[in-house]
Formats: structure tokens, sequence, C-alpha cells
């Protein structure tokens, strides 16, 4: 094993069900993939314009309920499910 002599900062990324995240987070995650699949897929240009505000829209949405609402692993939706993983 190893052994630290100074604190270690860690980004943890949890793999969270989509039905668990909040609504902002579904609803800017599902505006996203509809834009890159009508850009890939379909391609039609003058669709692109509108898809990509409804996308900078709900990416505003979900950032302004992150910076408010400051989640972590003392506050936020799987606070209990880690707690009892866990102990």
């Amino acid at each position: 094993s190893f052994t630290f002599s100074a604190s270690v900062v860690v980004n943890l990324v949890l793999k969270l069900p989509f039905d668990e995240l909040t609504v902002t987070t579904r609803n800017y995650i599902t505006l996203k993939a509809a834009r890159i699949f009508q850009d890939r897929i379909i391609g039609a240009n003058d669709l692109h314009g509108y898809q990509k505000q409804d996308e900078e829209e709900a990416r505003r949405l979900f950032l302004d309920e992150v910076d408010t609402e400051k989640y972590n692993i003392f506050h936020g939706p799987m606070r209990y499910d880690l707690q009892r993983d866990l102990f």
C-alpha cells in the first residue's frame, strides 16, 4: 500500500441512474443528446440553431441549479445511499 504524507484531493464521479438525476440535469442531457443525434444522423442545418439555443438554456439552468444547491457528499440525493453502502 501507499503512504501519503499530505492530503489527497479527489474528484469522485458517481454513475447515477438517469431517473435519480434532477429534472434540470435530465433535461440538459436529453437536449444535448438530441442535438448531437440530429447533427450526426439527420443533418438538418435549420434545426441545429433551434436545438443549440434550447441546449444552451438547459445548460444555464443546470449550472444555476448546481451553483444554488451546492451538492456534496453530506447534502445531496446520494447521501443516504452512500452512508448505507459505506457503513
